[in-house]
Formats: C-alpha cells, structure tokens, sequence
C-alpha cells in the first residue's frame, strides 16, 4: 500500500532476495527457500497475525504452520487450511491432445477460499525493492508464450480497498503440461509502521479471484 512505500533502497537483501524469489512462485516453493535460511528463531505466529490484523488466524478456519524471524529481520508466518485434504484438489478435464490448448480449459466458478497463506513481515529499509519487484514490475506472458510443459501466467492485477487503503494484487496461474493450473495471489498488506506481503494459494484446479482476496482479508479485521 502506498502508505509504506518511503523506504530506501538497500545494497544487500540476504533473506530478503530469497523471499523475494519466493514470492513470484507458489507458497511451497516459498517454504523450501524459507528452509534454506540458517539461524532462523521461532515466533508467535498467532500474535504476529493478531498484531497486524487485529484477528487470528483463527477467523479464515486456518492454522499457523510455522512462523519464524529470519536473521535479517524477515518474519514469516506460514498458514494452512487445517480441513484441507488432497480431495480438495479439483480434477481439470481437457481433451486428449499432443498440446493443451490452454485457453479452452474450464476454469471452474470463482469465489472459493485459499489453502494456504504466507505472511511476510519486511524490515523497511528492505520494502521498496520487494514492492517494485512484486507489485510494479508485472511481466505479463498471453497463454500463447507458455511452452507445451507449462509455466506461470500473470492472469490480472489491480488493487483492493480495505482497511482505508487501496491494496495492490496481482494473481498468478501455473500451468502444467496436462492442463492443469494452480492459482496464487500476493497482496501489498503493508501498514504505515510495518511493510508486509501476503501470498495466498489455492487447490489445484480451483480459480482465484479479488473477492476471495477481500473476503480473507476481512476475515482478520475485526
């Protein structure tokens, strides 16, 4: 959010570069980076979200996973689904084909709540180079530039009014070779005194959308 968006840029990120990566890929690919990282000390997760949001986890029916503080001063709150099972998967049917033609896969209704969910709290001095990456240099690829073995689309962007500020997204969709997609969503969840990204995730087969978002979002606002 533009409110939290003053900070320098820094020479190094360390921790930071590697979230950073992360956050451009689903949160699994963001977890295994996250493992990378030496000296990483446990938190509250649970009072970590509380103090951002104003509401645990507890309000989206999810579970902290993990959380720890990086050294750098990276704080990550990993959440999940605690109902989610492998049948939540949604099953994506296209024609038999040498090559999926993408644009006429099913995508499905929209409306249905994420998986999962990283919390990335970011130390300000590091902020404005996650911001630019993530949320101002969107690479757009049509469905056409994605090889036959698949690979991620941006699929929209745009921002959210909640809290009082207008909060960014953009919405990732990864292909496999089959047809199959998952999609992921990283929003600019940053306060003025605390700069924050979160990814949400969710099943395979099953379409984001900015209302899920919203309705997240709220759901930790009391």
């Amino acid at each position: 959010m533009s409110e939290a968006s003053n900070s320098t840029e820094p020479s190094g990120l360390g921790g930071v570069a590697i979230v950073g990566i992360a956050l451009g890929a689903m949160l699994l690919a963001a977890l295994a980076a996250w493992l990378l990282v030496s000296r990483a000390a446990p938190i509250d997760g649970e009072a970590r979200v509380r103090q951002h949001f104003g509401a645990g986890p507890e309000g989206v029916a999810m579970r902290v996973r993990a959380a720890q503080r990086l050294p750098d001063g990276v704080e990550l709150v990993a959440l999940q689904d605690a109902s989610a099972t492998d049948a939540d998967e949604v099953a994506v049917t296209t024609e038999a084909a040498a090559v999926v033609d993408r644009s006429r896969v099913d995508l499905g209704p929209a409306g249905r709540a994420p998986r999962e969910a990283l919390l990335v709290f970011v130390p300000q001095q590091h902020w404005e180079r996650v911001r630019k990456e993530h949320f101002e240099r969107v690479r757009w690829r049509d469905l056409g530039e994605l090889p036959p073995s698949g690979g991620t689309q941006t699929a929209g962007e745009g921002k959210l009014a909640w809290r009082g500020y207008d909060v960014a997204w953009v919405h990732e969709r990864t292909w496999d070779a089959a047809g199959g997609f998952r999609d992921a969503v990283r929003l600019d969840v940053s306060l003025p005194d605390q700069p924050a990204s979160l990814l949400l995730t969710w099943p395979k087969g099953a379409r984001a959308d900015a209302g899920a978002c919203l309705k997240f979002l709220e759901s930790l606002t009391p």
